[in-house]
């Protein structure tokens, strides 16, 4: 149980902190391209304005005058183009086609800057601007820069808060496992007491109660008359109720400790079932249950006494809640991984919005079904729940098909 309990503590911890991973990492990426765009944009800028503010007077050039007017940085390409269209410089050779498709050219012109991304031949980012020259636009100014050095290093950066992340979730799961271990050492140490001190109770109570039934056996003996001997017929009752409730304790306290179980071996949960139905045919017969068998094969990982006891508190569980002449049907299947135990009646159920409390101790939902039956304490699901978790199972309770009540244990298959 702690195990479970101590592995879901470390998802939520670690799922949490992948979050917080994720955001900040998200938040470093996005930032980080933002600068590298700023600064891709901002040199492309910096080089066209430089340009206009002292470029000559296009219609009175040739283009080998201009071009060499044209102080081209190292990184960034600039080419011109005159009010008609026509390109006039073209230093670095850039496909000007491309710019004219993409409707760059025509922007200037009409006294429009644009920025854009160029995919053709690679990858260049673009600023198309007007070229004004006495209060006209005479010609159009398009700068470029390639982004291969921008995208390698856009790459490196996600290498970078890849393996940052990565190493972050993995110190991040040991944490959180660690964390949720030391949340669980104060409950695991109550449950520790509170185990300790229901199994040493118990045994300290077995003592006085066999003594109580001897002296109650002796009394019975003797010469009373009618009264005493109901009296003492009653006291027997109490003595034996106390005593099974004693008997429980000692196997729940015993379910729950990992410490003593026993060596999982291989067991046939249908010949189990089977022997169990044997033994209990006479009581069966006594309450005038119909048993249905439905055994199929299904080796469980459980020892031979603990699939007894789940077998024999089901089938009680039966007989002391549904009304006599009831059918009880005990179906065992495997499937896949699993091995499944299921005992059904047709008696009247428990209500849906109750299912989930028959597995708690002392726990019995609706015995007004049943008036005048016994009972019992409300141990044997708790019991049946205890042992199918100390083998890594499952205990749990659905309206059967009958239209009483189904118990499943599932467990591991062997």
């Amino acid at each position: 149980m702690y195990r479970r309990t101590r592995l879901r503590l470390t998802a939520w911890y670690a799922a949490t902190l992948l979050a917080v991973l994720l955001v900040l990492g998200g938040g470093t990426y996005l930032g980080l391209v933002w600068a590298l765009d700023r600064e891709v944009d901002a040199g492309i800028r910096a080089a066209v304005d430089d340009w206009r503010a002292t470029a000559p007077r296009l219609d009175q050039l040739r283009s080998l005058d201009v071009e060499r007017h044209i102080e081209d940085p190292v990184d960034v390409f600039l080419l011109v183009f005159r009010a008609d269209g026509a390109l006039v410089a073209n230093p670095r050779g850039f496909e000007a086609e491309e710019l004219v498709k993409l409707g760059a050219v025509d922007a200037a012109l009409s006294g429009r800057e644009l920025w854009a991304t160029v995919d053709e031949h690679g990858r260049f980012r673009i600023h198309a601007a007007p070229l004004v020259q006495e209060g006209r636009v005479a010609g159009a100014v398009i700068g470029g820069r390639s982004l291969e050095a921008r995208d390698e290093s856009v790459r490196t950066i996600i290498g970078v808060l890849g393996v940052v992340s990565g190493a972050g979730f993995v110190l991040a799961l040991a944490a959180s496992y660690v964390l949720a271990g030391r949340a669980m050492t104060p409950l695991r140490q109550a449950h520790d007491r509170e185990r300790a001190f229901v199994g040493d109770a118990s045994h300290e109570l077995r003592s006085p109660l066999t003594l109580a039934r001897a002296l109650a056996e002796l009394l019975q003996r003797g010469k009373i008359d009618a009264d005493q001997r109901a009296t003492t017929e009653q006291l027997l009752a109490v003595i034996d109720e106390a005593a099974e409730l004693v008997d429980d304790l000692l196997v729940l306290a015993r379910s729950e400790d990992v410490s003593t179980s026993s060596a999982a071996g291989s067991v046939d949960l249908a010949a189990e079932a089977a022997q169990t139905l044997d033994r209990m045919q006479p009581l069966l017969e006594g309450y005038g249950c119909h048993v249905v068998p439905e055994l199929q094969p299904a080796p469980a990982a459980i020892s031979e006494a603990e699939i007894r006891r789940i077998l024999a508190a089901l089938i009680e569980n039966v007989l002391a809640h549904a009304p006599r002449g009831a059918q009880l049907r005990v179906r065992t299947h495997r499937e896949g991984g699993s091995a499944f135990l299921a005992v059904a009646d047709d008696g009247p159920g428990v209500p849906a919005d109750q299912l989930g409390r028959i597995f708690e101790r002392f726990t019995q939902v609706n015995v007004a079904r049943t008036p005048g039956a016994s009972h019992g304490v409300g141990l044997g699901l708790a019991i049946v729940a205890a042992i199918a978790q100390r083998r890594h199972g499952h205990a749990s309770a659905r309206r059967s098909d009958l239209g009483g009540l189904e118990v499943e244990v599932r467990l591991p298959a062997a």
